[in-house]
């Protein structure tokens, strides 16, 4: 059976007695009494604008991955930092064992080269190249002739604007030994 209704506006519509449950009046604006739909079965709460936004409850397991991957990167990264400086101090001691050894054969093939008279120049040269190697200020080679400690001679060589002079080296040896 249908029905003709008024609305709030005087307008006459068609109504169908069944319109006010389901919401329609056969197209026209439904009934201020009808009830309405939800808009959305989310709670207030769960509304996509208000909530915070988060990847681990659908994507951990790549998350987790990815964080085990930098943690693993980080580690061989450390790894061979210290692998690096390894090397490096490797490196360091290479060199100053080849300077070391350059200085022994320059030492050797000086003194092989020198007549028995004339090994002061030799021996000059040798204390000056140990005590460039060793970075020194003063180098002194004290001899003792036939065993005797009171007919000791003593060569030195100091580095040129040293703080100390030939004769305080001398004079240090001569000291050491008096006490020894």
């Amino acid at each position: 059976m249908r029905a003709e209704e008024i609305g709030a506006a005087g307008e006459i519509r068609a109504a169908h007695p069944d319109a006010r449950a389901r919401g329609t009046d056969g197209g026209a604006r439904p009934a201020a009494d009808a009830p309405r739909p939800p808009q959305s079965r989310d709670p207030p709460s769960a509304d996509p604008t208000q909530r915070a936004v988060s990847l681990w409850p659908e994507h951990w397991q790549s998350l987790t991955g990815a964080l085990l991957l930098i943690a693993a990167q980080a580690v061989l990264i450390g790894a061979l930092l210290v692998e690096r400086a390894r090397r490096q101090a490797a490196a360091r001691t290479l060199k100053e064992r080849l300077e070391f050894d350059r200085m022994i054969a320059l030492i050797s093939t000086n003194f092989a080269h020198a007549s028995d008279e004339a090994l002061d120049g030799p021996i000059q040269a040798a204390l000056g190249w140990i005590g460039h190697f060793l970075d020194v200020d003063a180098v002194a080679l004290e001899e003792s002739l036939l065993g005797r400690s009171d007919a000791a001679e003593a060569r030195t060589w100091v580095r040129p604007g040293a703080a100390v002079t030939p004769e305080e080296v001398r004079a240090l040896l001569a000291a050491g030994a008096a006490a020894g």
